[in-house]
C-alpha cells in the first residue's frame, strides 16, 4: 500500500517550494543581466585561395631556372593557346615535364638537359617566334617512325610530343573539352580489316 501524504502537509510543502523556485529563477535572471552579452564569433575573412605556382616560382625538381625558362618559352612557341583552347603553358605542361623528367631514364634526362642548355645558350627564352625559327628548324623535317640520329633533333621531337601529351591530359584542357581528358580523335589508328 502506498502511504498517503496528508493534504495539509502537501499544501504546505508545495506552498514553500514555489517561492524558493521563484527566488532561484530571479537570482539567475540577475546573474545573466550582470554578465556581459556573449560576443558573437568573429567572422572569418573570406580569403581568395590561389595556387602557389601562380603567385610564386614553382619548385623545380629537375631543371635549372634557365632550363625551365627555356622550356616554358619552347612550350609557348610549339603549342600556343588557340582561342578557347589553352596552350601548353596554360595547362602547366612544362611544370609536369619537370616532375616527369626527374623520374625518367638517365639518357632521356641527358638529352633534355643538353637540348635545353643549347637553346638557353642561344638566348632562346628571350627570342621572339620569328628569330627562334632557325633554332627549331629540325622540326621541319618529315616525321618518320624512326627517331632522328641527331641528338638535338631527337630532343626537339621528344619535347614537342611530351608537351602535347601533357597538355591534352591536363585538367585545364579537359575543362575546355567538357570534362574529358585525352586527345579524343586526335590520334586515330587504322586497323587492318580481315
Amino acid at each position: 500500500m502506498s502511504e498517503r501524504i496528508p493534504r495539509r502537509r502537501w499544501i504546505k510543502t508545495v506552498s514553500t517550494s514555489i517561492p524558493v523556485a521563484a527566488a532561484a529563477a530571479a537570482q539567475q535572471t540577475v546573474i545573466q543581466a550582470q554578465s556581459p552579452p556573449p560576443v558573437p564569433p568573429a567572422e572569418r575573412p573570406n580569403l581568395e585561395v590561389t595556387v602557389l605556382d601562380t603567385v610564386g616560382d614553382p619548385i623545380l625538381h629537375f631543371f635549372s631556372k634557365d632550363q625551365f625558362a627555356t622550356l616554358r618559352r619552347l612550350a609557348d612557341i610549339l603549342l600556343p593557346a588557340d582561342g578557347a583552347m589553352p596552350g601548353a603553358v596554360a595547362t602547366e605542361a612544362p611544370e609536369f615535364l619537370d616532375f616527369y623528367l626527374a623520374q625518367s631514364a638517365a639518357d632521356r634526362q641527358t638529352r633534355y638537359k643538353a637540348g635545353l642548355d643549347r637553346l638557353s645558350g642561344a638566348g632562346f627564352a628571350n627570342l621572339d617566334a620569328a628569330r627562334s625559327a632557325s633554332l627549331l628548324s629540325p622540326l621541319l623535317t618529315a616525321w618518320t617512325y624512326h627517331p632522328p640520329t641527331d641528338e638535338y633533333a631527337r630532343f626537339l621531337r621528344e619535347v614537342k610530343e611530351d608537351l602535347f601529351r601533357a597538355m591534352v591530359n591536363s585538367r585545364q584542357f579537359a575543362e575546355t573539352q567538357g570534362g574529358r581528358r585525352g586527345g579524343a580523335g586526335m590520334n586515330t589508328y587504322w586497323h587492318v580489316l580481315d
